[in-house]
Order: C-alpha cells, then structure tokens, then sequence
C-alpha cells in the first residue's frame, strides 16, 4: 500500500474514533469530527471569500472583554469541589425576619393586661394582670426563631450542595479544556497562516483553506466558551464550604429541635398562672356615683387544660416528629434522600466518564499518529491534510484535558463521601 494511501486510512480511522468520542462527550460536534478522515467532507462553499479574521468574529466574548481574540492566560481553576457547597451569610435576610417577628409577640407576652369593667348594677373595676407562663413563652418564641433560622441555613446550604455540585465538575472541566487549548492558540495562528501560504503557493485548494480555517474557528470558540463558562461558574463559588452530609445532619438535628420546641410551646399554652391587683367600685344609685365604696383587691389563679397530659398528645407528637423526617428522607421528593445519591451518581458518573475518556484517548492516539505519518513526508498533495490533523489534535487534547479534571474531582468527592458515610 502506498504511503498516500496509508495515510488516508490512518485519517480515516481517527476520524471514526473521533466521531465516537464525541457521540460520547458534551460540546462535541460530531460532523466536525467526522471531516478527520477526507478535507473533502466539509462543504467548501465560499472558499475564496473566507479571511482568517473571521476566526475572531466566531470567538465567544468573555464578560467584561471586548469581543475578539480570546487571551491565552490560564483560567483561576479554584473551584469548589462537587462535594461543597457555599454556606449562606451570617445575617440573612430570612433570620432577620424571623427574629424581628418572633420579637414583636415576644415583647407583647411580655407585657401586663389592662382591664376595665362596668355593669348595669353599678359595678365598677379596674385591673392589671399578667400571665407569668406568659413570660417563658415569650423565651420561647424567641429560641424557636432562632431554631427556624438554623433550619433554613441548613435547608439551603443542603440545596446549594445539590446544585453546586454538578456545576463545580463542570467548571473543573471547563477550566482544564479552556487552559489547554489556550497554550495552543499561537500554534493555531501559525497553522492558518501556513495554510495562506500553501494556499498562495498552490499546494492547496481553496476549499481546503477554508477548512482549515473552519477548523481553527471552531476550536478557538471551544476555548473562548470554555473559558466563560469557567468564569461565570468560578464567579458564582466563594466564601466557605460545607460537605453535603453535613448539611443533610444539620437539617435533620435542626427539624428535630423545632418539633422539641413545638411540643413545648403547646404545653405552655395549656397552663396559666394568672396574677392580677386592681380597684372595685359598687355604686349605690345609678346616677349617685360618689356614695359606692371602693375596695382594691389582688387575685391568684392557675389553670391546666387536660388534654396537655393525656396520652393522645404524646402520640401525635411523636407521629409529627417521625414523619416530618420521613418527609426528608422520601424517595425522589425529600431533600435529605437526594442528597444521599451522590455517592451513587458519583459512581455512575465516573463509569460513562471512563468509557468516555477511552474513546477519545484513542482518537487523539490515532490522530498524533497520522500527524507523525504525514510530517514524514514532503507529498505536496498531503500538506492540507498535515495541517489538519494538527488542529485536531489541539481540538482533541482540550477535550481529554477536560475529562481527566473531570474525573479527578469525582474521584475526590467518591473519596470525601466514603469518608463521610464511614
């Protein structure tokens, strides 16, 4: 077989394995990997008119860039892992609430009652009281808010956990992708400006330019669009982190201490201790207001209501108490239960990524293999095809460097669940 022809195989076959990798990775364009075997694949339409300043009006702008050619510094890859998830402020907005709300009804409970009484007999009183039971439910509003404070906070810490962690991965992988392709985009200008050349020597054909110029756009977009996607996701992650596991406990503990502070408040609502002092008049007459006698008086009572010791109370809290945390634990619906098929996402996850990385390892092999074929040889007819395997394995290397982040961070966090579920 000759060399042409051999060359045309290996093309071949790298572009089917590419064609694999990316029927099995994201972002991938699986009619562009399939133009790895023939330049003749790609449609040549516009050959002539196609300038290589194109390549930057297909670049993605970066918040904050001007629209253009895409920097080559590294992206910050400091990303929060997908086991984490940033904790909310101190002070929310929420708690604030909660505690100026729980603060008005405290500071009425903690009030005395006026009273002011008269009847058709003439009778007239008088009277300041107050409830001392009234006091401890007061402390007790106030600790409850506190407690719902918690509960939130670690409601949304857990929630925060569940849809950080997915984009955390991604970020990693982006990040990797975007800094790869990015050391390589002065090599990228050096390949098209050997295409010109080829071009105005001839060794070339219009249609051939233009696909390695097409070629050159795309991968220069993969960059630019990783590196914003890394941006945007590393903008959104700061402050402190908190483990998925430990958010789960907090908000069970947390559910758990407000059903407690329930079960106390109800009891103080079933007792009273009622203190009260005050002025009594009986008036004679009607219209004779002054010939009454005024007595002063203070009076002491104390209630219960029955219910609050009986036994059904007992059994209805403790039926409340196990299905609000069933209610989190529900399969599909509780948030607790989500949070605990991470470990089992993980696992899946790390098994396609596998498979996923073989198949483009193995593209990017064939693809380094057919550079090293055609750079052995000076064949005018194969400097287009030269120059094109040299794009793909620059488009191919971002796409490994990708899934290898990727893997390690799932790695890591299977590591950190394992430690945490032991």
């Amino acid at each position: 077989m000759s060399n042409a022809a051999r060359c045309s195989s290996r093309r071949v076959s790298a572009g089917l394995a590419a064609a694999l990798a990316c029927g099995a990775a994201s972002g991938c364009n699986t009619t562009s990997a399939l133009t790895l075997a023939e330049p003749s694949i790609a449609s040549p339409a516009a050959a002539e008119d196609f300038a290589y300043s194109k390549i930057e009006a297909a670049a993605v702008p970066v918040p904050g860039k001007m629209p253009g050619r895409p920097e080559a510094s590294a992206v910050d890859t400091k990303i929060t892992t997908a086991a984490v998830a940033e904790l909310p402020q101190s002070d929310p907005a929420w708690c604030r609430y909660l505690a100026a709300d729980a603060g008005a009804e405290a500071s009425i409970l903690r009030s005395p009652t006026l009273s002011a009484s008269a009847s058709d007999g003439g009778s007239k009183s008088v009277g300041l009281g107050m409830n001392l039971v009234d006091f401890a439910k007061a402390d007790e509003i106030e600790k409850a808010a506190k407690l719902r404070c918690e509960q939130k906070i670690s409601e949304g810490s857990l929630q925060a956990a569940l849809l950080v962690a997915d984009l955390s991965v991604a970020a990693l992988g982006s990040s990797a992708k975007a800094d790869t392709l990015g050391k390589s985009l002065g090599r990228l200008d050096a390949i098209a400006a050997q295409s010109k050349a080829r071009l105005n020597e001839g060794a070339i054909t219009s249609p051939e330019h233009a696909l390695i110029v097409t070629r050159i756009a795309l991968v220069r977009r993969a960059q630019s669009e990783a590196r914003a996607q890394a941006l945007q996701l590393n903008a959104a992650e700061g402050g402190k982190s908190l483990i998925i596991a430990d958010a789960a406990t907090r908000l069970q503990q947390a559910e758990e201490a407000l059903q407690a502070s329930n079960a106390r408040m109800r009891s103080l609502n079933a007792v009273s201790l009622n203190l009260e002092t005050g002025w009594t008049r009986k008036d004679d007459a009607l219209l004779t207001i002054s010939s009454g006698e005024a007595n002063y008086y203070g009076k002491v009572s104390v209630g219960v209501r029955l219910g609050a010791l009986g036994p059904a109370r007992r059994r209805y809290e403790e039926e409340a108490m196990r299905a609000r945390l069933e209610a989190l634990n529900e399969p599909y619906t509780g948030i607790v239960w989500r949070a605990a098929q991470g470990e089992e996402n993980i696992k899946t996850n790390l098994k396609t990524l596998r498979a996923s990385r073989q198949a483009i390892a193995a593209a990017l092999a064939s693809a380094r293999g057919t550079l090293g074929e055609l750079r052995g040889t000076d064949r005018i007819e194969l400097a287009a095809a030269r120059l094109i395997a040299e794009v793909d394995v620059i488009s191919l290397s971002g796409e490994l460097a990708a899934i290898d982040a990727t893997l390690a961070s799932l790695r890591e966090n299977a590591e950190l669940t394992s430690d945490v579920n032991r």
